[in-house]
């Protein structure tokens, strides 16, 4: 991803909300191509869970710190999604993309949902 911290922050939310829906996508599609192990599938349900936590905390509370999660979130939504596939012929098993699922759930468990 680009810098656009120069941009307006309601561009700036716009573009994070489009990538998000972006990598949502790719991912999505990863999952239906089947060729992946159940961790992998994990990993990227985690990741599109936090992203889309961060995306909305970030619109429903504005600020640059959140903005900055939410961005960092959307990167772990296209790492997760970046893997390769496992299930196919001599395929290494592939490390996760998520080092610490629980502490990630952890602490997005902390923030309030929109209401």
């Amino acid at each position: 991803m680009r810098d656009v911290g120069h941009l307006p922050r309601d561009v700036q939310n716009y573009l994070l909300v489009t990538t998000y829906a972006m990598a949502e996508g790719g991912l999505l599609s990863r999952v239906q191509d089947g060729a992946l192990s159940r961790d992998q599938v994990l990993d990227m349900s985690i990741s599109l869970k936090y992203g889309r936590l961060m995306v909305l905390n970030n619109l429903m509370h504005p600020s640059h710190r959140r903005r900055e999660r939410a961005r960092q979130a959307v990167e772990l939504i296209i790492a997760c999604t970046a893997q390769p596939d496992t299930l196919s012929k001599d395929a290494p098993p592939a490390p996760h993309c998520i080092t610490d699922p629980h502490a990630l759930l952890k602490n997005a468990s902390k923030i309030k949902p929109p209401r």
